[in-house]
């Protein structure tokens, strides 16, 4: 006091705002942590540690169900629409990271059904070595691939599907009301794609879609079948921060790559 008592009033003037200065930024620090703390402990925010040690359940599995019938031995622009679905599967596999991807084959043998890859965390130089040798040959049992593709989740996360196909189902199944049965047995969703279908084939993939609150996307040449299968893809491993109400949640929810 006696160092400020020699001071001229101005001088005091200038030491007391110092001061005081310091003393509300200090003060404010300590509510903004105190705000962060309790903010976090809202039962709609998601944890750190909760948002980076995601398991590989945690994770949506996509099964992929690819049409191998005869058809797909026509060409679009050249190009033959299995050699455009095999090209275009094998760039999406190198760019997945938020998903466990598996690979179920139908128009094996006439009508039946092959799970070419297992549900998981596949090497994608695994994946292309499998599909290359694919090769066009049956029919095309819809239902019949929908129903072994229900067996084909194991690990607890998500269960969607995409499935590709170019034409209606010939094998006397009704994909429609099998669809309708997933969707009462715990399928997330299914989204088709119609590659280069016919009119006929349109309905019977739209229904399955549609009874699973899914997206129908009609693809008729390379570009439009890579964009459908990204896009049934981003629409899968999306996730809904919308409810999280703590901005440092929400923020951390967008931001949680791969999920």
């Amino acid at each position: 006091m006696a160092i400020l008592s020699g001071l001229s009033p101005l001088n005091r003037f200038l030491i007391f705002c110092v001061f005081g200065f310091i003393g509300l930024v200090g003060l404010g620090l300590i509510v903004i942590v105190f705000g962060f703390l309790v903010g976090f402990s809202d039962s709609d925010t998601v944890s750190v540690a909760t948002l980076n040690t995601q398991s590989i359940s945690s994770q949506p599995e996509i099964n992929i169900l690819l049409d191998i019938s005869g058809s797909m031995d026509s060409e679009i622009d050249g190009e033959i629409k299995i050699e455009i679905a095999k090209e275009i599967l094998k760039n999406f596999i190198y760019n997945v990271t938020g998903a466990n991807i598996g690979l179920r084959l139908f128009g094996v043998n006439d009508c039946d059904t092959e799970q070419l890859i297992t549900i998981g965390k596949n090497d994608p130089a695994t994946f292309v070595n499998l599909i290359t040798p694919l090769q066009p040959s049956g029919s095309t049992p819809i239902e019949l691939a929908l129903i072994a593709a229900q067996t084909d989740f194991k690990l607890g996360g998500k269960r969607a599907i995409i499935l590709i196909s170019d034409g209606q189902e010939t094998c006397g199944g009704d994909p429609c009301a099998q669809a309708k049965k997933m969707a009462a047995q715990g399928i997330s969703v299914i989204h088709t794609v119609g590659f280069d279908i016919a009119e006929d084939g349109v309905q019977d993939l739209k229904c399955v879609a549609e009874a699973t609150g899914g997206k129908y996307f009609d693809a008729k040449n390379k570009e439009q079948l890579f964009y459908a299968i990204n896009q049934s893809y981003a629409d899968i491993t999306s996730r809904d921060c919308t409810s999280i109400s703590n901005p440092i949640g929400k923020y951390l929810c967008h931001f949680n790559i791969g999920n």
